[in-house]
Protein backbone atom coordinates (compact mmCIF):
# COMPACT_ATOMS: atom_id res chain seq x y z
CA UNK A 1 0.00 0.00 0.00
CA UNK A 2 3.03 1.89 1.10
CA UNK A 3 4.32 1.39 -2.43
CA UNK A 4 1.07 2.04 -4.49
CA UNK A 5 0.59 5.35 -2.34
CA UNK A 6 4.38 6.88 -3.32
CA UNK A 7 3.38 6.35 -7.38
CA UNK A 8 0.61 8.28 -7.08
CA UNK A 9 2.35 11.22 -5.43
CA UNK A 10 2.77 13.86 -8.00
CA UNK A 11 6.69 14.83 -8.84
CA UNK A 12 6.56 18.29 -8.37
CA UNK A 13 8.72 19.73 -10.67
CA UNK A 14 9.96 23.96 -10.46
CA UNK A 15 11.02 24.82 -13.58
CA UNK A 16 12.54 28.32 -14.13
CA UNK A 17 11.30 29.85 -17.43
CA UNK A 18 14.68 31.51 -18.37
CA UNK A 19 16.46 28.12 -18.25
CA UNK A 20 13.69 26.17 -18.85
CA UNK A 21 14.85 23.22 -20.93
CA UNK A 22 17.53 22.43 -18.99
CA UNK A 23 15.48 22.39 -15.32
CA UNK A 24 13.45 20.27 -17.16
CA UNK A 25 16.12 18.31 -18.49
CA UNK A 26 17.44 17.76 -14.85
CA UNK A 27 13.88 16.94 -13.57
CA UNK A 28 13.92 13.84 -16.04
CA UNK A 29 17.46 13.02 -15.25
CA UNK A 30 16.35 12.79 -11.22
CA UNK A 31 13.30 11.53 -11.25
CA UNK A 32 12.54 9.43 -14.45
CA UNK A 33 15.42 7.34 -14.62
CA UNK A 34 13.39 4.58 -13.43
CA UNK A 35 11.12 3.55 -16.13
CA UNK A 36 8.27 2.95 -13.85
CA UNK A 37 7.95 6.26 -12.92
CA UNK A 38 7.04 7.85 -16.05
CA UNK A 39 3.37 6.86 -15.14
CA UNK A 40 3.68 9.03 -11.56
CA UNK A 41 1.85 12.48 -11.43
CA UNK A 42 3.47 15.41 -12.30
CA UNK A 43 2.77 19.11 -10.95
CA UNK A 44 4.55 21.64 -12.77
CA UNK A 45 5.28 25.30 -11.14
CA UNK A 46 7.15 28.02 -13.39
CA UNK A 47 9.46 30.32 -11.91
CA UNK A 48 10.48 33.63 -12.43
CA UNK A 49 13.93 34.95 -12.57
CA UNK A 50 13.95 36.15 -8.60
CA UNK A 51 12.95 32.33 -7.83
CA UNK A 52 9.05 33.25 -7.21
CA UNK A 53 6.46 31.10 -8.33
CA UNK A 54 3.83 32.19 -11.23
CA UNK A 55 0.69 32.68 -10.61
CA UNK A 56 -1.72 29.54 -11.72
CA UNK A 57 -2.22 26.34 -10.42
CA UNK A 58 -1.26 23.37 -12.48
CA UNK A 59 -4.71 21.07 -13.55
CA UNK A 60 -2.43 19.90 -16.38
CA UNK A 61 -2.36 23.80 -18.44
CA UNK A 62 0.92 24.56 -16.48
CA UNK A 63 2.39 21.24 -17.72
CA UNK A 64 1.00 21.89 -21.26
CA UNK A 65 2.92 25.51 -21.16
CA UNK A 66 6.71 23.57 -20.31
CA UNK A 67 5.84 21.11 -22.67
CA UNK A 68 4.92 23.13 -25.69
CA UNK A 69 7.94 25.54 -24.72
CA UNK A 70 10.54 23.06 -24.01
CA UNK A 71 12.10 22.76 -27.52
CA UNK A 72 12.31 26.58 -28.90
CA UNK A 73 13.95 27.18 -24.95
CA UNK A 74 16.21 23.73 -26.32
CA UNK A 75 17.41 25.62 -29.29
CA UNK A 76 17.91 29.08 -27.75
CA UNK A 77 20.16 27.81 -24.66
CA UNK A 78 24.14 28.02 -24.61
CA UNK A 79 23.73 24.40 -22.38
CA UNK A 80 21.53 22.36 -25.08
CA UNK A 81 21.63 24.63 -28.45
CA UNK A 82 24.34 22.62 -30.43
CA UNK A 83 22.07 19.23 -30.17
CA UNK A 84 20.04 19.73 -33.11
CA UNK A 85 20.63 21.51 -36.36
CA UNK A 86 18.87 23.71 -38.20
CA UNK A 87 20.68 22.37 -41.89
CA UNK A 88 19.94 25.38 -44.15
CA UNK A 89 17.57 28.44 -44.26
CA UNK A 90 15.01 26.33 -46.32
CA UNK A 91 14.73 23.53 -43.63
CA UNK A 92 11.44 22.70 -42.10
CA UNK A 93 12.41 20.12 -39.58
CA UNK A 94 16.00 20.17 -37.78
CA UNK A 95 18.17 17.19 -37.04
CA UNK A 96 20.21 16.02 -34.17
CA UNK A 97 23.77 17.31 -35.00
CA UNK A 98 26.27 15.04 -36.34
CA UNK A 99 28.82 13.71 -34.02
CA UNK A 100 31.74 15.43 -34.76
CA UNK A 101 29.69 18.61 -35.04
CA UNK A 102 28.41 17.89 -32.07
CA UNK A 103 31.08 17.43 -29.56
CA UNK A 104 33.17 20.13 -31.27
CA UNK A 105 30.25 22.60 -29.93
CA UNK A 106 29.75 21.03 -26.70
CA UNK A 107 33.35 21.40 -25.79
CA UNK A 108 33.29 18.36 -24.41
CA UNK A 109 36.52 16.68 -23.18
CA UNK A 110 37.53 13.50 -24.53
CA UNK A 111 40.02 10.99 -23.12
CA UNK A 112 42.89 11.07 -25.56
CA UNK A 113 42.59 7.29 -27.70
CA UNK A 114 38.85 7.26 -27.14
CA UNK A 115 36.84 6.19 -29.93
CA UNK A 116 33.06 7.51 -29.89
CA UNK A 117 31.78 5.10 -28.51
CA UNK A 118 34.17 4.40 -25.69
CA UNK A 119 33.60 8.33 -25.00
CA UNK A 120 30.02 7.82 -25.26
CA UNK A 121 29.88 5.00 -22.77
CA UNK A 122 32.11 6.51 -20.21
CA UNK A 123 29.72 9.76 -20.33
CA UNK A 124 26.18 7.92 -19.45
CA UNK A 125 28.58 5.26 -16.51
CA UNK A 126 29.71 9.08 -15.21
CA UNK A 127 26.29 10.42 -15.25
CA UNK A 128 24.55 7.61 -14.09
CA UNK A 129 27.28 6.97 -11.02
CA UNK A 130 26.77 10.78 -10.27
CA UNK A 131 23.23 10.82 -10.36
CA UNK A 132 23.21 7.48 -7.48
CA UNK A 133 25.65 9.61 -5.46
CA UNK A 134 23.75 13.04 -5.54
CA UNK A 135 20.09 11.90 -5.68
CA UNK A 136 18.00 13.10 -2.86
CA UNK A 137 21.08 15.39 -1.83
CA UNK A 138 21.47 19.43 -3.17
CA UNK A 139 19.07 20.62 -5.00
CA UNK A 140 19.03 23.70 -6.87
CA UNK A 141 15.67 26.48 -6.63
CA UNK A 142 13.79 23.91 -9.13
CA UNK A 143 14.17 21.05 -7.44
CA UNK A 144 16.63 19.61 -9.94
CA UNK A 145 20.04 18.21 -9.47
CA UNK A 146 22.60 21.42 -8.11
CA UNK A 147 25.07 20.34 -11.50
CA UNK A 148 25.09 21.58 -14.79
CA UNK A 149 23.21 19.23 -17.30
CA UNK A 150 25.61 19.53 -19.68
CA UNK A 151 28.21 17.32 -17.67
CA UNK A 152 25.83 14.90 -18.57
CA UNK A 153 27.62 14.17 -22.22
CA UNK A 154 25.32 14.88 -25.66
CA UNK A 155 24.27 11.44 -26.25
CA UNK A 156 22.68 11.57 -22.54
CA UNK A 157 20.98 14.83 -23.34
CA UNK A 158 19.32 13.08 -26.29
CA UNK A 159 18.60 9.95 -24.32
CA UNK A 160 16.46 12.67 -22.15
CA UNK A 161 14.98 14.53 -24.77
CA UNK A 162 13.75 11.11 -26.22
CA UNK A 163 12.31 10.57 -22.72
CA UNK A 164 10.18 13.99 -22.78
CA UNK A 165 8.77 12.46 -26.40
CA UNK A 166 7.82 9.70 -24.83
CA UNK A 167 6.39 11.15 -21.69
CA UNK A 168 3.97 13.64 -23.95
CA UNK A 169 2.73 10.61 -25.06
CA UNK A 170 1.89 8.72 -21.78
CA UNK A 171 0.13 12.45 -20.28
CA UNK A 172 -2.16 11.67 -23.59
CA UNK A 173 -3.41 14.12 -26.10
CA UNK A 174 -3.05 17.71 -25.39
CA UNK A 175 0.35 17.39 -24.35
CA UNK A 176 2.57 19.01 -27.30
CA UNK A 177 5.85 19.31 -27.91
CA UNK A 178 7.47 21.61 -30.70
CA UNK A 179 10.05 19.37 -31.75
CA UNK A 180 10.39 19.87 -35.53
CA UNK A 181 12.10 16.23 -36.08
CA UNK A 182 11.58 15.16 -39.50
CA UNK A 183 9.15 12.16 -40.35
CA UNK A 184 12.12 10.05 -41.20
CA UNK A 185 13.37 10.37 -37.76
CA UNK A 186 9.66 9.62 -35.57
CA UNK A 187 9.51 6.55 -38.46
CA UNK A 188 12.86 5.32 -36.49
CA UNK A 189 11.65 6.04 -32.83
CA UNK A 190 8.66 3.88 -33.83
CA UNK A 191 9.40 1.37 -36.18
CA UNK A 192 12.96 0.77 -35.85
CA UNK A 193 13.72 1.30 -39.19
CA UNK A 194 14.40 4.31 -41.81
CA UNK A 195 12.26 2.37 -44.51
CA UNK A 196 11.26 5.42 -46.24
CA UNK A 197 15.03 6.60 -46.97
CA UNK A 198 15.47 3.24 -48.83
CA UNK A 199 12.80 4.55 -51.53
CA UNK A 200 13.87 7.49 -54.19
CA UNK A 201 10.85 9.49 -53.53
CA UNK A 202 10.75 9.13 -49.64
CA UNK A 203 14.31 10.08 -49.54
CA UNK A 204 13.74 13.18 -51.81
CA UNK A 205 11.11 14.39 -49.53
CA UNK A 206 13.02 13.94 -46.66
CA UNK A 207 16.29 15.34 -47.90
CA UNK A 208 14.22 18.58 -48.98
CA UNK A 209 12.20 18.76 -45.28
CA UNK A 210 15.82 18.99 -44.10
CA UNK A 211 16.83 21.42 -45.99
CA UNK A 212 19.56 19.44 -48.13
CA UNK A 213 18.17 19.32 -51.45
CA UNK A 214 19.77 21.87 -53.95
CA UNK A 215 17.64 24.73 -55.63
CA UNK A 216 16.90 22.53 -58.45
CA UNK A 217 17.22 18.93 -57.07
CA UNK A 218 13.26 18.01 -57.15
CA UNK A 219 13.64 19.32 -61.20
CA UNK A 220 16.60 17.56 -62.38
CA UNK A 221 15.04 14.55 -60.84
CA UNK A 222 11.89 14.34 -62.53
CA UNK A 223 13.06 15.39 -65.73
CA UNK A 224 15.42 13.41 -68.43
CA UNK A 225 19.27 13.91 -67.64
CA UNK A 226 18.50 15.37 -70.98
CA UNK A 227 16.81 18.30 -69.41
CA UNK A 228 19.28 18.81 -66.95
CA UNK A 229 22.03 18.89 -69.42
CA UNK A 230 20.36 21.57 -71.28
CA UNK A 231 19.83 23.53 -68.56
CA UNK A 232 23.83 23.24 -67.27
CA UNK A 233 24.97 23.41 -71.24
CA UNK A 234 26.73 20.34 -70.35
CA UNK A 235 27.15 17.12 -72.25
CA UNK A 236 24.94 14.24 -71.04
CA UNK A 237 28.07 12.18 -70.42
CA UNK A 238 29.49 15.36 -68.12
CA UNK A 239 26.76 14.88 -65.69
CA UNK A 240 27.74 14.26 -61.68
CA UNK A 241 26.03 13.40 -58.81
CA UNK A 242 27.36 16.96 -57.75
CA UNK A 243 24.82 18.11 -60.24
CA UNK A 244 22.18 16.73 -59.01
CA UNK A 245 22.45 18.67 -55.73
CA UNK A 246 25.15 21.29 -56.37
CA UNK A 247 27.25 20.78 -53.64
CA UNK A 248 29.47 18.37 -51.96
CA UNK A 249 27.42 15.45 -50.60
CA UNK A 250 29.82 12.30 -49.67
CA UNK A 251 31.07 13.80 -46.50
CA UNK A 252 34.55 14.70 -48.53
CA UNK A 253 36.34 17.85 -47.18
CA UNK A 254 36.45 19.29 -50.67
CA UNK A 255 33.36 22.30 -50.35
CA UNK A 256 35.10 25.54 -51.00
CA UNK A 257 38.03 24.28 -52.34
CA UNK A 258 39.16 25.90 -55.86
CA UNK A 259 38.45 24.41 -58.73
CA UNK A 260 41.86 23.58 -59.48
CA UNK A 261 42.83 21.92 -56.52
CA UNK A 262 39.49 19.92 -56.72
CA UNK A 263 40.40 17.91 -59.75
CA UNK A 264 43.54 16.71 -57.99
CA UNK A 265 41.06 15.90 -55.42
CA UNK A 266 38.19 13.86 -57.43
CA UNK A 267 35.82 12.21 -55.01
CA UNK A 268 32.20 10.71 -55.57
CA UNK A 269 30.44 13.69 -56.06
CA UNK A 270 32.78 13.81 -59.08
CA UNK A 271 33.17 10.56 -60.44
CA UNK A 272 29.10 8.78 -59.82
CA UNK A 273 27.92 9.71 -62.96
CA UNK A 274 24.38 11.22 -63.11
CA UNK A 275 22.13 9.13 -65.25
CA UNK A 276 18.30 8.64 -65.71
CA UNK A 277 19.33 5.34 -64.38
CA UNK A 278 21.54 5.85 -61.61
CA UNK A 279 19.25 9.14 -60.38
CA UNK A 280 16.70 7.41 -58.41
CA UNK A 281 20.05 5.24 -56.44
CA UNK A 282 22.02 8.43 -55.85
CA UNK A 283 19.07 9.96 -53.92
CA UNK A 284 18.97 7.06 -51.58
CA UNK A 285 22.85 7.06 -51.16
CA UNK A 286 22.81 11.16 -50.22
CA UNK A 287 19.43 10.50 -48.19
CA UNK A 288 20.86 7.69 -46.18
CA UNK A 289 24.43 9.05 -45.53
CA UNK A 290 23.45 13.01 -45.02
CA UNK A 291 20.49 12.12 -42.75
CA UNK A 292 21.42 8.72 -40.95
CA UNK A 293 24.64 7.09 -41.41
CA UNK A 294 26.38 10.61 -40.22
CA UNK A 295 24.42 11.03 -37.11
CA UNK A 296 23.26 7.62 -36.21
CA UNK A 297 24.78 7.63 -33.02
CA UNK A 298 22.28 10.84 -32.09
CA UNK A 299 19.53 9.36 -33.55
CA UNK A 300 20.06 6.37 -31.64
CA UNK A 301 20.41 7.90 -28.49
CA UNK A 302 17.39 9.59 -29.02
CA UNK A 303 15.88 6.14 -29.69
CA UNK A 304 17.07 5.06 -26.58
CA UNK A 305 15.87 7.17 -24.39
CA UNK A 306 12.22 7.66 -25.92
CA UNK A 307 12.05 3.64 -25.79
CA UNK A 308 13.58 2.98 -22.44
CA UNK A 309 16.55 1.19 -23.49
CA UNK A 310 18.91 3.29 -21.98
CA UNK A 311 18.28 1.69 -18.59
CA UNK A 312 20.70 -1.00 -17.34
CA UNK A 313 19.12 -4.50 -17.84
CA UNK A 314 19.62 -5.60 -14.73
CA UNK A 315 17.45 -2.83 -13.00
CA UNK A 316 14.22 -4.01 -11.77
CA UNK A 317 12.55 -1.49 -13.72
CA UNK A 318 14.40 -2.24 -16.94
CA UNK A 319 12.07 -2.35 -20.31
CA UNK A 320 9.20 -1.01 -17.77
CA UNK A 321 8.08 1.22 -20.86
CA UNK A 322 9.64 -0.09 -23.98
CA UNK A 323 7.15 1.58 -26.69
CA UNK A 324 8.24 -0.13 -29.90
CA UNK A 325 6.07 -3.45 -29.78
CA UNK A 326 3.12 -0.89 -28.89
CA UNK A 327 3.85 1.87 -31.24
CA UNK A 328 4.86 -0.52 -34.32
CA UNK A 329 1.38 -2.27 -33.82
CA UNK A 330 -0.64 0.59 -33.04
CA UNK A 331 0.87 4.20 -34.12
CA UNK A 332 1.81 5.00 -37.55
CA UNK A 333 4.59 7.32 -37.17
CA UNK A 334 2.39 9.84 -38.56
CA UNK A 335 0.03 9.12 -35.68
CA UNK A 336 2.28 9.55 -33.26
CA UNK A 337 3.52 12.51 -34.22
CA UNK A 338 -0.39 13.66 -34.31
CA UNK A 339 -0.77 12.92 -31.23
CA UNK A 340 2.86 15.18 -30.13
CA UNK A 341 1.60 18.16 -32.07
CA UNK A 342 -1.59 17.73 -32.49
CA UNK A 343 -4.24 18.91 -34.87
CA UNK A 344 -3.44 22.10 -37.41
CA UNK A 345 -6.13 24.48 -37.61
CA UNK A 346 -5.43 27.10 -40.48
CA UNK A 347 -9.43 28.15 -41.07
CA UNK A 348 -11.83 30.35 -38.96
CA UNK A 349 -14.47 27.51 -39.31
CA UNK A 350 -12.35 24.64 -38.19
CA UNK A 351 -11.46 27.15 -35.02
CA UNK A 352 -15.26 27.94 -33.96
CA UNK A 353 -15.92 23.93 -34.74
CA UNK A 354 -13.31 23.69 -31.08
CA UNK A 355 -15.21 26.30 -29.39
CA UNK A 356 -17.95 25.56 -26.61
CA UNK A 357 -19.91 28.72 -25.25
CA UNK A 358 -21.09 28.85 -21.68
CA UNK A 359 -23.20 31.54 -20.07
CA UNK A 360 -22.30 33.01 -16.79
CA UNK A 361 -25.89 32.29 -14.84
CA UNK A 362 -24.39 32.93 -11.45
CA UNK A 363 -21.69 35.32 -10.11
CA UNK A 364 -18.70 33.85 -8.81
CA UNK A 365 -17.46 33.43 -5.49
CA UNK A 366 -15.93 36.57 -4.94
CA UNK A 367 -18.20 38.62 -7.00
CA UNK A 368 -15.60 39.57 -9.71
CA UNK A 369 -17.83 37.88 -12.28
CA UNK A 370 -21.31 38.73 -12.58
CA UNK A 371 -24.01 36.72 -14.48
CA UNK A 372 -24.99 37.48 -17.91
CA UNK A 373 -28.36 37.58 -19.15
CA UNK A 374 -29.73 35.57 -22.02
CA UNK A 375 -30.31 38.21 -24.77
CA UNK A 376 -26.49 39.64 -24.31
CA UNK A 377 -24.65 35.99 -24.19
CA UNK A 378 -26.27 35.68 -27.70
CA UNK A 379 -25.00 38.73 -29.32
CA UNK A 380 -21.49 38.31 -27.94
CA UNK A 381 -21.66 34.61 -29.68
CA UNK A 382 -22.85 35.80 -32.76
CA UNK A 383 -20.06 38.54 -33.23
CA UNK A 384 -17.93 35.87 -31.47
CA UNK A 385 -18.47 33.65 -34.19
CA UNK A 386 -18.37 36.44 -37.17
CA UNK A 387 -15.11 37.29 -35.67
CA UNK A 388 -13.53 33.85 -35.63
CA UNK A 389 -15.01 33.43 -39.09
CA UNK A 390 -13.09 36.22 -40.31
CA UNK A 391 -9.22 35.27 -39.26
CA UNK A 392 -6.93 34.29 -41.24
CA UNK A 393 -4.41 31.48 -40.33
CA UNK A 394 -2.00 33.18 -38.02
CA UNK A 395 -5.39 35.06 -36.71
CA UNK A 396 -6.40 31.34 -35.85
CA UNK A 397 -2.92 30.39 -34.23
CA UNK A 398 -2.89 33.46 -32.32
CA UNK A 399 -6.50 33.20 -30.88
CA UNK A 400 -5.25 29.45 -29.79
CA UNK A 401 -1.98 30.19 -28.29
CA UNK A 402 -3.94 33.19 -26.24
CA UNK A 403 -6.24 30.81 -25.01
CA UNK A 404 -4.59 27.44 -25.00
CA UNK A 405 -0.55 28.18 -24.75
CA UNK A 406 -0.61 26.17 -27.95
CA UNK A 407 -1.35 27.10 -31.69
CA UNK A 408 -2.68 23.22 -32.47
CA UNK A 409 -5.45 21.22 -31.17
CA UNK A 410 -6.05 18.13 -29.63
CA UNK A 411 -6.19 15.13 -32.40
CA UNK A 412 -9.68 13.75 -30.61
CA UNK A 413 -12.91 15.49 -31.63
CA UNK A 414 -13.60 19.02 -30.35
CA UNK A 415 -16.68 17.51 -28.82
CA UNK A 416 -14.81 15.51 -26.18
CA UNK A 417 -12.54 18.17 -25.08
CA UNK A 418 -13.74 21.93 -26.32
CA UNK A 419 -12.01 24.87 -25.84
CA UNK A 420 -14.53 26.98 -23.53
CA UNK A 421 -15.56 30.60 -24.03
CA UNK A 422 -16.81 31.90 -20.58
CA UNK A 423 -19.13 35.21 -21.17
CA UNK A 424 -19.83 37.19 -18.21
CA UNK A 425 -21.56 41.04 -17.55
CA UNK A 426 -18.67 43.22 -17.01
CA UNK A 427 -19.72 46.97 -16.46
CA UNK A 428 -16.14 48.74 -16.52
CA UNK A 429 -15.17 46.88 -20.02
CA UNK A 430 -12.29 45.25 -19.42
CA UNK A 431 -10.23 43.51 -21.99
CA UNK A 432 -10.79 39.50 -22.30
CA UNK A 433 -8.53 37.29 -20.43
CA UNK A 434 -7.79 33.38 -20.65
CA UNK A 435 -6.68 30.48 -18.24
CA UNK A 436 -4.49 28.55 -20.14
CA UNK A 437 -4.84 26.23 -17.46
CA UNK A 438 -8.47 25.22 -17.76
CA UNK A 439 -8.43 26.23 -21.78
CA UNK A 440 -10.91 29.14 -21.16
CA UNK A 441 -11.42 32.45 -22.82
CA UNK A 442 -13.12 34.70 -20.24
CA UNK A 443 -15.25 37.54 -22.36
CA UNK A 444 -17.13 40.27 -21.20
CA UNK A 445 -20.45 40.66 -22.84
CA UNK A 446 -19.88 43.93 -24.61
CA UNK A 447 -22.59 47.00 -25.57
CA UNK A 448 -21.63 46.75 -29.22
CA UNK A 449 -20.15 44.72 -31.78
CA UNK A 450 -17.85 47.63 -32.19
CA UNK A 451 -16.31 47.59 -28.97
CA UNK A 452 -16.24 44.09 -28.89
CA UNK A 453 -13.91 43.47 -31.74
CA UNK A 454 -11.84 46.57 -30.42
CA UNK A 455 -11.35 44.90 -27.10
CA UNK A 456 -11.00 41.24 -28.61
CA UNK A 457 -8.48 42.44 -31.20
CA UNK A 458 -6.52 44.74 -28.67
CA UNK A 459 -5.92 41.38 -26.57
CA UNK A 460 -5.23 39.64 -29.18
CA UNK A 461 -2.20 41.79 -30.83
CA UNK A 462 -0.97 42.92 -27.16
CA UNK A 463 -0.54 39.20 -26.59
CA UNK A 464 1.22 38.32 -29.96
CA UNK A 465 3.81 41.52 -29.11
CA UNK A 466 4.20 40.55 -26.04
CA UNK A 467 5.22 36.67 -27.07
CA UNK A 468 7.07 37.71 -30.14
CA UNK A 469 9.18 39.71 -27.21
CA UNK A 470 9.62 37.36 -24.76
CA UNK A 471 10.14 34.26 -27.19
CA UNK A 472 6.90 31.88 -26.79
CA UNK A 473 6.28 28.40 -28.11
CA UNK A 474 5.17 29.23 -31.97
CA UNK A 475 4.03 25.90 -32.62
CA UNK A 476 3.84 26.03 -35.97
CA UNK A 477 4.97 22.80 -37.04
CA UNK A 478 5.56 22.62 -40.61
Amino acid sequence: DRKAKKLNEPFVWRLRRSVLATDLLAALERDMSCSSFMWRPISVQMLRDDGTVEDGIDESGVTIDALAHFFRSLRALAATRHLFDLPSERATAMLPAPGAALERRAGERWVEGEDEEQASKRQRVSSTAEASTTSGGKQNASGALARDVGELGSERLLELVGRLLALALVLGDGYFVDDRLPDFALELLTSDNVASLHAPVGALAALEQCGLCGPFTRSYWENPVAFVAEQLCHEEEELWLYDLFDRHVCGCPLEGVDAAREAELPCACRTEALTDESKGELLVKVAHFELYESRKNQLRALKRGFQGADQRRDAPSAGCYDFSPLLGNVFTPAEVALRLRGREVTDGVTAWGELALARQDQPSETGDIRAVGVEAFGSTSEWLQRYVLGLDESGVKNLLRFVTGVGTVRATSAQSSPITVQVYDDPSASLPTASTCTRTLLLPAYKSEELFKEKLTTALETFRAEEGAAGGAQMAYQ
